[in-house]
This record gives C-alpha cells, sequence and structure tokens, in this order.
C-alpha cells in the first residue's frame, strides 16, 4: 500500500536529517576523513544505497550531496591497492578485464546507478549536474566504474531530445531550446 511507503520516506528522511547530514558535516564532507572514520568500504555503500532511495521521497537535493561527497572514494580500488583485497581477487576492475558478470557494488558503482536513477522529471533541474558527475565516473581509472558509469550515460542519451510531456517546444534537458541541445551534446 502507499501508505507504508510515505512512512518509509519520511523515516530515511528522517535517518537522513538526524545521522547523515550530521555526520558528513561534521567531517567537512570530505571523502578522505570519512573513509578513515569509516574503514570498510561495505559500510560507506550504505549511504550512497540510501541516496538511491531519497530518490522515491523525492529528496534529490540530500541525493546529490551524498553522490557529490562519494563520488570521490577510493572504492572500489584498483588491483592490488585494496587495503582489504591486495592480492585482487575480488576486484571488480579484474572482472571487467576477464569479461565475467558482475552486480552493483563498491561505493562509487553505487553513486553510478543511483544517478542514473535521478534522470526523471524530478530530477530535470539535477540534469547539468548529472552530466557532470557521470562524466567523472565515466573518466574514472577503474573498469567497473566506467562499467557502472554506462548506466546514467545511457539513460542521459535515453532521453537527451526528449521534450516535456505537456509542452511539446520544451527538451527535457532544459527550458531553452540552445542550451538543452548543448547539454544533449
Amino acid at each position: 500500500s502507499g501508505e507504508g511507503k510515505g512512512e518509509d520516506s519520511e523515516f530515511l528522511i528522517k535517518i537522513y536529517k538526524e545521522f547523515v547530514d550530521p555526520f558528513l558535516l561534521s567531517l567537512n564532507n570530505d571523502a578522505v576523513k570519512i573513509q578513515k572514520k569509516i574503514p570498510h568500504s561495505n559500510a560507506r555503500e550504505v549511504f550512497v544505497q540510501l541516496a538511491e532511495r531519497l530518490i522515491d521521497a523525492k529528496k534529490l537535493e540530500y541525493t546529490f550531496r551524498i553522490i557529490e561527497i562519494f563520488v570521490d572514494d577510493p572504492d572500489p580500488y584498483l588491483p592490488g591497492h585494496d587495503p582489504e583485497d591486495p592480492e585482487a581477487k575480488y576486484s571488480y576492475h579484474k572482472k571487467i578485464e576477464e569479461s565475467q558478470q558482475n552486480s552493483i557494488s563498491s561505493v562509487r558503482g553505487w553513486c553510478a546507478w543511483t544517478l542514473a536513477q535521478c534522470v526523471i522529471l524530478g530530477g530535470r533541474q539535477y540534469i547539468e549536474k548529472i552530466i557532470n558527475l557521470t562524466e567523472k565516473l565515466v573518466q574514472d581509472k577503474d573498469y567497473y566504474v566506467k562499467h557502472m558509469a554506462c548506466y546514467p550515460l545511457s539513460q542521459l542519451i535515453r532521453f537527451r531530445l526528449s521534450h516535456m510531456p505537456d509542452v511539446k517546444d520544451v527538451l527535457f534537458f532544459n527550458d531553452d531550446k540552445k542550451t538543452a541541445l548543448e547539454m544533449a551534446k
């Protein structure tokens, strides 16, 4: 029922406001300081997973705040650089090189996945930010992150020349047609 979803949204917003926001502020929104405070990457992934869930709560400003911080997280590490996996047995970069299947994992992997979920009408005002963050992820040295960046990239490509549902003369990327076409490039 829709009732539970509303309660879930309220709970997620409360977690963000009472825990996540003060925690990030206490560490100056610095990915390096956060990594030192929370050395296990799986625990940091949870922040970005929360960011994804905040999309449904229509709190994209919170989603982007989290992504903008965690997009600089070192996870996933390049082979041989992961302190928890020095032999690169579990390196997603290595798995991509070997053409092995994978799932959504790592902090930056979740950032990419979450960005893809933001290419929606409610995220329209963030299109430029989505483009910039996707570009950053596409240029990552880690193959897994590049692979995951294809998700928001494909969503951007899919909607780059789409128009608004009720106004056929206005493109999805921007009200100004020239700006929208430049962004689509």
